[in-house]
């Protein structure tokens, strides 16, 4: 072929392969259409490419053309010593070998005996940043000596395979990561996640929003994120101090009753995050919280019952107590204790409580009283009566003690 036409040629192969590369986002595509242009411009039955892998230990034909289906994308080579692989890509320099039968540098793989390679020629392929990925290799079924005006081809060749390459695994990884964040918000229903712009109007409503707060995000894209907030706290200008203290600090928490579409109330615990491009100017905000109504329902009506239980314990004229059943010292005692014991809660709460206690029984009674307690432990319900020595007059009283578990 004449030497113009074959530049014409090669030429043409970097072209049509630059217009794949701005085309596709598919690497296995761009890798094996590389293959095929290289092969088509050396007129040669086969190319591959080899992909490091397992740390540098072996080399995958990623891609290929002309091979057996059992070669490309399955085969893999150790990248041993005396190989020009591993040379190639060591040196970052090309290799070629005229006839196989006369190389005494390296060895050659069987597989290529048996697919009756001849000659070759590899280049590594250096992603930016100096970090190989693998070769690009002609073979050729007869001797051949590859000039060096097509060695300098395939150097050019992989000199653009390599960003490109670099390009492709950056987007996938993008993709992946974008992929995983969108799985990640889109399950989470029970976080009200959502972006606005610098005024605070919702740009972004993702799913846990609409499931948080009523709205759809046709109804919420746009609207102001004071939506959300409850009447009293629009009143106050929440919503705005909010937006204020994520611009001065960064984050501003966001732990507060909110409204629903529907005009029912959920209570989130979450925070607000200013939005800044790299230099520095404000984007917007995300707003991230948590419903956890039901939580926060589950602890009021706990208060509720303790302070009712506070009041019944601080009103009745019997003894109440209660005690950790894992310790057995008290965490709770009525006032009634002083008027019955004739000595003062201080006192009792004050450091070891069943010593204390124990302490004002009768010490004829006092191995009886802990027995009992120790079976209420195990589950019982006791009723036991026992004589105590008042510390304030001395005076002995029987007291008849119901004592009872309180299981979870």
């Amino acid at each position: 072929m004449p030497e113009l036409e074959q530049m014409l040629k090669r030429q043409t192969a970097l072209a049509d392969f630059g217009d794949l590369a701005l085309r596709s986002e598919n690497l296995d595509e761009i890798l094996r259409e590389a293959c095929r242009l290289v092969a088509e411009a050396l007129e040669t039955v086969r190319a591959k490419i080899m992909e490091i892998k397992q740390g540098g230990r072996s080399l995958l034909v990623r891609a290929g053309v002309g091979w057996d289906p059992g070669i490309v994308g399955r085969l893999r080579l150790p990248m041993a010593e005396n190989s020009s692989e591993t040379y190639a890509i060591a040196a970052g320099e090309p290799v070629v070998t005229q006839d196989i039968s006369e190389e005494d540098r390296f060895d050659v793989p069987p597989f290529m005996k048996e697919a009756g390679i001849v000659a070759l020629v590899n280049v590594p392929i250096i992603l930016p940043g100096g970090q190989p990925f693998g070769l690009l290799q002609v073979d050729a079924t007869e001797r051949r000596s590859f000039g060096d005006d097509e060695v300098q081809f395939l150097r050019t060749y992989a000199s653009v395979l390599g960003p490109v390459i670099d390009r492709l695994f950056k987007a996938q990884e993008l993709r992946s990561t974008e992929e995983r964040f969108r799985l990640t918000v889109e399950a989470a229903l029970d976080y009200g996640i959502f972006l606005t712009d610098p005024e605070d109007r919702i740009t972004d409503w993702l799913p846990g929003a609409e499931a948080v707060f009523g709205w759809t995000a046709e109804e919420a894209v746009g609207q102001p994120a004071a939506i959300i907030f409850t009447p009293e706290d629009r009143e106050s200008r929440q919503d705005l101090w909010e937006t204020e203290t994520a611009i001065r600090d960064g984050v501003a928490p966001n732990d507060r009753w909110h409204s629903r579409k529907d005009g029912e109330r959920v209570f989130i615990e979450g925070s607000t995050r200013a939005l800044r491009d790299p230099d520095g100017k404000l984007r917007g905000f995300l707003k991230i919280g948590q419903d956890v109504t039901e939580r926060r329902r589950g602890e009021e009506r706990l208060r509720e019952s303790e302070e009712r239980f506070r009041q019944f314990g601080e009103a009745s004229s019997d003894v109440i107590w209660i005690r950790n059943a894992g310790t057995m010292q008290m965490e709770y005692l009525s006032p009634a204790f002083e008027r019955v014991y004739g000595a003062s809660r201080e006192a009792v709460l004050g450091g070891d409580t069943l010593e204390r206690w124990a302490g004002l029984i009768d010490p004829e009674d006092r191995e009886a009283a802990l027995a009992a307690l120790q079976r209420v432990r195990g589950g019982e319900q006791i009723t036991h009566e026992f004589r105590i020595l008042r510390p304030s007059d001395g005076e002995v009283r029987w007291i008849e003690d119901t004592d009872f578990p309180i299981l979870r």
